[in-house]
């Protein structure tokens, strides 16, 4: 046992020492590391500003432009020429069938009204 204590003696003076020494020994350089640098023709186009709290918005401006779905739209092509009058239906409102969208005021229609109320005197 005697032999074992002093065979490990010898060995760690033998392995600990020169790590020791090399460890003590270290060459410290003077150099300094720039994580991040910037030029000063950057730096005096920079802006900067203070943090501060605001109401928080729930609008956004965006730019674009909006166009009806073809798809989903139908062409309404009248029979007469004519002005129109009134319109009874909106952007959007759906619509039934035989449904009166627009009123129109024809010359044409005028004048076959006056025709039928000839024919029938």
């Amino acid at each position: 046992m005697k032999f074992i204590k002093s065979y490990f003696n010898v060995f760690s003076i033998f392995i600990i020492s020169p790590l020791l020494i090399t460890g003590c020994n270290k060459n410290k350089s003077d150099e300094t590391h720039i994580t991040f640098s910037i030029s000063d023709t950057t730096y005096s186009r920079l802006g900067f500003a203070v943090a501060e709290t605001q109401i928080a918005k729930n609008e956004i401006r965006l730019f674009g432009k909006i166009t009806a779905d073809n798809n989903k739209t139908a062409q309404v092509y009248p029979i007469m020429s004519g002005v129109v009058k009134s319109i009874h239906v909106e952007l959007g409102d759906y619509v039934r069938q035989n449904q009166l969208l627009a009123s129109i005021q024809s010359t044409e229609v005028a004048s076959f009204q006056k025709e039928k109320l000839d024919a029938i005197n």
